[in-house]
């Protein structure tokens, strides 16, 4: 991919991000960076967010990739919704670290995208999650 900075509509939806997603609000997420067919975000991981064994929920990180994965084919203009998604879990979270979720487009189809992504420690790079996924192309933004 390209250095580009998305389109104006593509950056100002993100400028409202996770507002325009409540779940995400919810969840606490948010953009770290952007660029064309590339996005990273950001959460801080809590307590209400563990599971029985006292780490992130998988769903958790699940949902930030799924996220970034998708996002990265928006800042190309494409709305989209996922077809597959294919997680290999690397490490737990533990409660109180910030993940870093990055999705880049390997492939910009003109029905489908293929996306490659991963989690990551915001402080120590450490890999939690990577993952692929397939998209359906929604329309064009």
């Amino acid at each position: 991919m390209d250095e580009k900075m998305p389109n104006q509509q593509v950056m100002d939806f993100f400028a409202g991000f996770p507002k325009e997603d409540p779940f995400l609000e919810e969840l606490g997420a948010y953009v770290v960076s952007i660029r064309a067919g590339e996005i990273k975000l950001g959460l801080r991981i809590t307590p209400r967010q563990a599971n029985v064994h006292g780490i992130a929920h998988g769903g958790v990180a699940t949902t930030l990739l799924d996220t970034a994965m998708g996002g990265s084919c928006f800042s190309l203009g494409k709305s989209v919704v996922s077809l597959n998604c294919s997680l290999n879990f690397l490490s737990a979270v533990p409660i109180g670290h910030e993940i870093v979720a990055a999705g880049r487009v390997v492939h910009d189809g003109k029905h489908t995208m293929v996306t490659e992504g991963e989690v990551t420690d915001k402080e120590t790079g450490k890999m939690y999650m990577k993952g692929t996924a397939t998209f359906y192309v929604l329309r064009c933004v």
